[in-house]
C-alpha cells in the first residue's frame, strides 16, 4: 500500500512555491488535479494558495456551511435534568447538572421531578424554631436566625462554630498574654522596692 504523505514529499521536493496558478496570491500548496499524490507529473500538479487549494477540493463549503456565523446564533436548549434553558450543553446538561454529575457521579437533585434540592435560597429560609424569615433578622447560622442561635447556644443545645471557637481562642489569648503582662509588671514593682529597702537598711 502506498503511504499517502510520501507523495506529498515528492511533490514538494519537486514543485517549488510560486504565486497562486488561479488568483496570484503567494502559493503554499500543491494540488494533485485527479487526486492521486503520487502522481507528480507536471500537468497534474499546480501550484494554489490555501483558499484556492480548499475550494478545489471541495472543503471549503463544508468550512462554510460548519461555520456558526452561517448558522447563525443558536437559541439555548433544555438541559436533560433540570430541564432549564441553558447555553452552551455539555453532554446534554446545563453547566451546573455536569458539574454536579462529574464530581459526584450521581445526577443533581432537581425539583420537578420529585428529588430534594433547595428551593428556598439560604437567606430567605425561615429559621428552624422561630419560623421567621432569616433574612429579616440576619443571615442563618446552621439554620438559625441569629437570636434563636444565640438562645440555642447558651442553653448548650447547640455545638459552638469554629468561628465562634476561634473568636473565645483569641479572646483567651488576650486575655492570658494581658495577664501575663500585669504578672510580669508586679514582680518587677515588687522587685525594685525589695533593692530599695535593702539599700536604705
Amino acid at each position: 500500500m502506498k503511504h499517502v504523505e510520501s507523495g506529498r514529499a515528492i511533490a514538494r521536493k519537486l514543485f517549488r512555491l510560486r504565486a497562486c496558478e488561479h488568483c496570484g496570491k503567494p502559493g503554499v500548496d500543491r494540488h494533485h488535479k485527479d487526486g492521486d499524490t503520487f502522481n507528480n507529473a507536471t500537468s497534474n500538479v499546480e501550484i494554489l494558495c490555501r483558499a484556492c487549494h480548499m475550494i478545489e477540493d471541495g472543503r471549503m463549503v463544508n468550512f462554510l456551511f460548519s461555520s456558526s456565523s452561517l448558522r447563525g446564533i443558536q437559541p439555548p436548549k433544555s438541559c436533560r435534568n433540570c430541564k432549564r434553558d441553558s447555553k452552551p450543553l455539555r453532554s446534554g446538561r446545563c453547566h451546573s447538572c455536569n458539574e454536579y454529575l462529574r464530581r459526584r457521579g450521581a445526577e443533581r437533585p432537581y425539583l420537578d421531578d420529585g428529588r430534594a434540592e433547595k428551593a428556598i435560597p439560604t437567606r430567605d429560609a425561615p429559621c428552624l424554631r422561630c419560623s421567621r424569615p432569616a433574612g429579616c433578622v440576619g443571615q442563618p447560622t446552621r439554620g438559625y436566625c441569629k437570636s434563636c442561635y444565640t438562645v440555642l447556644h447558651k442553653k448548650g443545645e447547640l455545638p459552638r462554630s469554629r468561628k465562634a471557637i476561634g473568636v473565645e481562642l483569641k479572646a483567651s489569648y488576650y486575655r492570658q498574654a494581658e495577664k501575663n503582662v500585669q504578672v510580669a509588671y508586679e514582680g518587677k514593682r515588687d522587685e525594685e522596692q525589695h533593692a530599695i529597702e535593702f539599700e536604705v537598711a
